[in-house]
């Protein structure tokens, strides 16, 4: 998704960049209106000027990305896309694909795909166990079914950290493809493994239950 720049709104970059650079001042008159206050002579290399406007408008153009996860037309070889989600959200999180950030908001995967602010949609089928490691969001991370899917998973566990939120999932470990070994009690644990700074772990719209019954009716003859 792309913009444009007026020559106007260059003005104005270039005047942010050198207030941020210190080559402007700037102070309120008595209507409260700023007055920008230049120096007779600025030394401004290009260069400084270079990177100030390239940080300014990446930070101006960022914008958070949906991925996908598909347990039946999937791949961990996939990119996330659309049209080549990843396999399961479990697959997922073992092949580190979201930044996992200290309490600094310091990743220590800094080259996964996935960042705060991102959502991952997942599409019908087995997922595994949605296992989160202790992470610090600044904005949430979303786990959410896709609309119009049933994703399934056997238990959600978010160690502790910060802005996690899944949606939309029916949790039970009876309906994993073979027995899960040792199930745990509780289906839905949220922070256990965190420190007193864990906050805005959520899990909502889910249907959790240690056990679902699934009939199939055979039609009479």
């Amino acid at each position: 998704m792309g913009f444009s720049l007026e020559p106007g709104d260059v003005i104005i970059l270039v005047m942010l960049a050198r207030i941020l650079f210190g080559q402007f001042h700037w102070a309120l008159d008595r209507t409260g209106l700023p007055i920008f206050i230049c120096p007779s002579r600025v030394a401004f290399p290009k260069a400084r000027l270079t990177v100030g406007l390239l940080s300014f408008l990446t930070v101006v153009t960022a914008h958070p990305a949906t991925f996908y996860c598909d347990p039946t037309q999937g791949s961990p070889q996939g990119d996330g896309s659309t049209d080549r989600p990843w396999g399961t959200i479990e697959e997922v999180l073992q092949a580190k694909q979201i930044q996992i950030c200290d309490s600094t908001g310091n990743p220590a995967n800094p080259s996964a795909p996935v960042k705060p602010g991102d959502t991952i949609l997942l599409r019908s089928g087995w997922h595994g166990i949605l296992r989160v490691p202790r992470s610090y969001n600044d904005q949430p991370i979303t786990l959410a079914a896709q609309a119009g899917h049933t994703p399934q998973a056997g238990w959600v566990q978010i160690e502790g950290g910060r802005k996690w939120c899944v949606k939309g999932l029916t949790v039970s470990p009876s309906l994993a493809p073979k027995p899960l070994e040792h199930p745990p009690h509780n289906l839905v644990m949220l922070g256990e493994q965190g420190g007193e700074d864990s906050s805005e772990l959520v899990v909502e719209d889910c249907w959790v239950s240690p056990i679902i019954f699934m009939f199939h009716m055979k039609e009479r003859p």
